[in-house]
C-alpha cells in the first residue's frame, strides 16, 4: 500500500495566500477597469481578458466540463470573442446574473487550445493555478470511446474506428501486453488494410497516448500533465507496492513503454530536455497550485474551488486582506470570522463568490439506442484497466495535489476506481489526512 501525505501547514498556507493575492489583484483591476475596456492604465498595458488571467480552467474531454461551461463567462475557445456568445447574462425571469470567482479569473482551455500549454514564453505558460475537470479514467475512457465512435454519430474520422467496431473488440486487440507495440497511426493501419497486427498495434498506440485520434482518448490526464509541464510541490510518499516516483516527483507522468514506438518518443524527450536545460529554463516557473472538480461531485467541488480562491472578507475590506496576507494568520482568522457570521451574511458572501447564476440541473437524457455501447466483458475490463495503468498514475497525481480536496474526498474517488479496476495494483493508494485538509473540510462543512 502506498501512503500519500498532503501539503505541510506552511506550504499549504503559502500557496493559498499567493493564489488569493493574485485573484484579488485581478478582480481589483477588473473593478477599476470596467467591462468595456481591454486594458487597465496607460503604462502597464495589462490585458484583463483570457488568456491574461491568473488561472486556467482545463476542460478534459468527457469529465463533465461541458456542464461547468454554463457557469463560466469566457468558456469558449481562444479564437472566439470574449465574453462568449453562449454566456447568458440574464436569467429566465430577465434578471441580470453575476458569475463566480472562477469565471472571472480563469482562461478556458479545451481541445483546440491544448497545444498552447506546451509553448514557452506565452500567456499560456504564466498561470499561477490550474482548475482541472476530472473523472475516473476507466469511466472516462468508456464515455470517450462511445462518444467519438462514428456509428454513434461521433465526429472522429471513420478510419480511426475501422479496427474497432465495438468496445469489446478494442479491448481484445489490447490483449494482455498493451505496452508491447509498434507505433502505428491511422494511415499505416489503412495501408496494411487494417490487418489484425496493424489494428493491434494501433489500439496499443492509442492507449499509450501516441495517437491524436480519437481526440478525447489522446487528451487524457497523462497528456495534459506532460503538455502543461505542471511542476508540483514534492509531497511525501511512502511506497510498499509500486514506483511512487511516477506519482509525486516525476516530471513526466507514467512509465515508458516497451515498444518500438517509444524509441521515437525518447528521442523527442531528449531534444526537449536540451531545450529545457537551455533557453526554456532561464525563466523558471513557480510551483503551481492545482484544484480539481470531479465529475462525480461537480457542484460540491465547484463551491470548494471558489471559496478557496477567495477569502470571505475580501469584498468588504481589501486593506484588511492585505494585512492578513502578511500576518501569517489568514486561515485561522478566516475560520473565526466565518463561524461568527450570521446566516444572512453567509448567503451574501456566497452570492459574491459563487455568483447568482444557478448551477445547471442534471439533464434528463432521452432513451437513445446507441449502435456501440459501453458493455464490456470481465476479461475486456481487466485488459482495459491494465492499459490504463499510466493514465491512473496521472489521475492519482492530480488528486494528490488538488488543494481543494480533503483526504476523505480523494479516497472516495479512488474507491470508485478500485471498483472499476479491482485488480490494478497502481490503485493501492491511501491519502493520509493532515491538519490543513482537516480544517478545510470542516470549513466547507460548516458552510453547508
Amino acid at each position: 500500500m502506498t501512503v500519500l501525505t498532503g501539503y505541510s501547514d506552511d506550504t499549504f498556507t503559502q500557496l493559498k495566500k499567493r493564489v488569493q493575492k493574485d485573484v484579488h489583484e485581478h478582480l481589483l483591476l477588473l473593478s477599476q477597469n470596467g467591462k468595456g475596456q481591454r486594458y487597465y492604465g496607460d503604462v502597464k498595458k495589462r490585458p484583463l481578458l483570457p488568456p491574461h488571467t491568473p488561472g486556467a480552467f482545463i476542460h478534459i474531454g468527457k469529465t463533465g466540463g461541458s456542464t461547468l461551461t454554463g457557469l463560466l463567462e469566457n468558456a469558449c475557445h481562444s479564437f472566439l470573442p470574449k465574453p462568449c456568445l453562449q454566456s447568458k447574462t440574464r436569467s429566465s425571469n430577465n434578471k441580470k446574473v453575476t458569475f463566480s470567482i472562477l469565471s472571472k479569473t480563469t482562461t478556458y482551455i479545451h481541445v483546440p487550445d491544448f497545444n498552447k500549454l506546451s509553448r514557452a514564453n506565452s500567456p499560456y505558460s504564466n498561470f499561477s493555478f490550474y482548475v482541472v475537470s476530472t473523472r475516473d479514467p476507466f469511466e472516462r475512457t468508456l464515455s470517450a470511446f462511445t462518444y467519438e465512435h462514428p456509428r454513434n454519430g461521433g465526429k472522429a474520422p471513420k478510419q480511426a474506428f475501422a479496427c474497432f467496431p465495438t468496445l469489446e473488440r478494442f479491448t481484445e486487440l489490447l490483449g494482455d501486453e498493451p505496452k508491447r507495440y509498434k507505433h502505428t497511426n491511422i494511415a499505416s493501419a489503412a495501408a496494411a488494410s487494417f490487418s489484425f497486427a496493424s489494428c493491434r498495434n494501433f489500439a496499443r498506440t492509442i492507449m499509450a497516448g501516441k495517437s491524436k485520434y480519437p481526440t478525447h482518448l489522446y487528451f487524457g490526464f497523462r497528456t495534459i500533465l506532460e503538455r502543461a509541464s505542471l511542476q508540483f510541490h514534492d509531497l511525501e510518499v511512502t511506497s510498499n507496492s509500486f514506483d511512487s516516483t511516477a506519482v509525486a516527483n516525476s516530471a513526466a507522468v507514467g512509465k515508458a513503454g516497451h515498444g518500438e514506438g517509444d524509441q521515437k518518443n525518447e528521442k523527442q524527450n531528449h531534444r526537449r530536455g536540451r531545450l529545457l536545460n537551455g533557453r526554456r529554463q532561464q525563466r523558471r516557473r513557480p510551483r503551481l497550485v492545482v484544484l480539481a472538480i470531479r465529475n462525480e461531485h461537480k457542484k460540491d467541488d465547484f463551491v470548494s474551488v471558489n471559496h478557496l480562491l477567495m477569502t470571505t472578507n475580501l469584498h468588504n475590506n481589501s486593506n484588511s486582506l492585505r494585512t492578513l496576507q502578511h500576518s501569517g494568520n489568514l486561515q485561522e482568522h478566516q475560520q473565526t470570522q466565518w463561524n461568527a457570521t450570521d446566516r444572512r451574511t453567509k448567503t451574501k458572501y456566497d452570492k459574491l463568490i459563487l455568483g447568482t447564476k444557478p448551477f445547471p440541473e442534471k439533464a434528463s437524457r432521452e432513451q437513445t439506442t446507441f449502435n456501440v455501447t459501453k458493455s464490456i466483458s470481465p476479461l475486456g475490463r481487466k485488459r482495459l484497466c491494465r492499459a490504463l495503468e499510466d493514465e491512473y498514475r496521472a489521475y492519482i497525481r492530480l488528486l494528490h495535489h488538488s488543494m481543494n480536496l480533503s483526504p476523505r474526498e480523494k479516497n472516495d474517488s479512488l474507491n470508485l476506481s478500485r471498483q472499476n479496476c479491482p485488480d490494478l495494483k497502481t490503485l493501492q493508494v491511501i491519502f493520509v489526512p493532515n491538519n490543513n485538509h482537516h480544517r478545510e473540510s470542516e470549513h466547507r462543512n460548516s458552510r453547508g
